[in-house]
């Protein structure tokens, strides 16, 4: 557990001062898109494949281990409230993004550079807001590892 609060407080940390994790994965993605539809026959190079699957894997494995953290963290808080706005947080987070992202017709020029503009920021206020929650919470819990709070 306290490997993970350590590894969590790194990333998220890292996250908050570098940005978003991945961009250059996710900005070619974007590109690589809006190249597939205006040239239908077009396929994706089979190095960017493997490397977003290879992302993409990391990433579901990474939300596995951060579900099982914050389930184990339950037994663990004394106060109980930090780790279940922090499951709110994660949920209102996994709602808003799936739900509330537009999707853009990528054959229309217009709305594929305002994809493309949306997808090369590093860093957006909900994403620093988050990461900085994140970090603060993942500090208090190790805190409460290493016994500072009881």
């Amino acid at each position: 557990m306290l490997f993970l609060t350590l590894f969590f407080i790194f990333t998220y940390g890292l996250a908050l001062v570098k940005g978003r994790l991945f961009h250059e994965t996710i900005v070619e993605e974007v590109k690589l898109s809006i190249k597939k539809a205006n040239e239908p026959e077009y396929s994706y190079p089979t190095e960017f494949s493997l490397r977003f699957i290879g992302v993409a894997l990391y990433l579901v494995i990474l939300t596995i281990i951060l579900a099982v953290y914050l389930i184990k963290a339950i037994s663990i808080d004394p106060f109980l409230y930090p780790t279940l706005s922090i499951i709110v947080v994660h949920f209102i987070g996994f709602i808003s993004g799936n739900l509330l992202n537009k999707k853009y017709d990528l054959t229309d020029p217009k709305q594929a550079s305002v994809k493309l503009s949306k997808a090369e920021k590093r860093h957006s206020v909900r994403r620093s807001v988050f990461n900085l929650i994140e970090t603060s919470y993942f500090i208090y819990m190790f805190l409460v590892l290493i016994e500072l709070i009881k």
